[in-house]
């Protein structure tokens, strides 16, 4: 079996259509053999007719944690703006694909969900969570921003996506269901029949109503400005790939490791992966334990 049949899996169950990332042993992280195979699963499961829901799922313990980074494979910094461009624009268009597909697309979310894997799952139609998701943007700290951010303030408002952009903070899957980020969160013991339930459903509506539905409501989302707001977000994080932040962090990745950027990066924040609220509770802790020593 070849490497994209091994990193991502198909499954087909009466009208639903599955699509697993499938490195459990990374956090399932994004290769570009794994973009391939995921392109050539959409394509196999929007030919099949049969086929009305497509729930996008990640094996093992998260859903996704963005693209994979080794010492020295980061090469934004050194190459041109056209080449960077076509890059951002064949993974931006591969995204959101499942937000134009005239399928239903479900993301089923545990574990982590952050940077690249945040970007698929935002393009989804529905989105549900783990109450203990890690959910986020935190490479918007030194690396730039992925370009679909424009959905973020189609789903909560200009206030929060400021915070959670600038910061760069994660925040859980029950937080994200409470501003609206997500559809909604569930104990992790019921996310998967949750989603199950929901996409079965969906399923007994004809293939002809989801896709007018849908239609009918991206065409609203234009009107609200996505599609001018991901251009933005694409100029945005080309200019980002270029500044000193993200050549600060290939370069302590390649002398140092991935881990030490990281940690690097996001110990001022409260640590890798940490969610806001546990950040602030984890200060407050601290702070009152410094107080009580003098």
């Amino acid at each position: 079996m070849n490497e994209p049949e091994q990193v991502l899996l198909v499954e087909k169950d009466d009208r639903i259509g599955r699509i697993v990332f499938n490195r459990p042993d990374r956090l399932n992280t994004f290769t570009p053999a794994m973009f391939t195979a995921y392109l050539r699963a959409l394509d196999e499961l929007e030919a099949d007719d049969d086929i009305r829901v497509i729930i996008v799922k990640g094996a093992g313990r998260g859903f996704c944690a963005g693209w994979e980074l080794q010492p020295g494979s980061d090469n934004r910094v050194e190459r041109g703006f056209s080449e960077d461009l076509l890059d951002m624009d064949r993974v931006s268009d591969g995204t959101l694909r499942l937000w134009r597909s005239p399928k239903a697309t479900i993301a089923q979310i545990q574990g982590f969900c952050i940077g690249g894997g945040l970007q698929f799952a935002m393009c989804c139609d529905l989105v549900y969570a783990t109450d203990d998701a890690v959910i986020g943007q935190p490479e918007a700290r030194s690396m730039g921003l992925v370009p679909d951010i424009g959905l973020w303030p189609l789903t909560i408002n200009i206030r929060r996506t400021k915070e959670l952009v600038m910061c760069g903070d994660n925040i859980t899957g029950r937080e994200a269901a409470e501003m609206g980020m997500i559809n909604a969160s569930r104990p992790a013991d019921q996310l998967e029949e949750y989603v199950e339930w929901m996409a079965r459903r969906l399923s007994s509506l004809d293939t002809e109503t989801i896709a007018l539905q849908k239609l009918a409501m991206n065409q609203l989302a234009d009107l609200q400005g996505l599609t001018t707001m991901i251009g933005i977000g694409k100029s945005n994080d080309l200019i980002q790939h270029k500044q000193r932040g993200r050549a600060a962090f290939a370069e302590t990745a390649k002398q140092d490791g991935i881990r030490a950027a990281l940690r690097k990066r996001d110990d001022p924040f409260g640590g890798v992966g940490v969610a806001q609220s546990t950040a602030w509770e984890a200060f407050r802790r601290s702070t009152a334990a410094t107080t009580e020593e003098t």
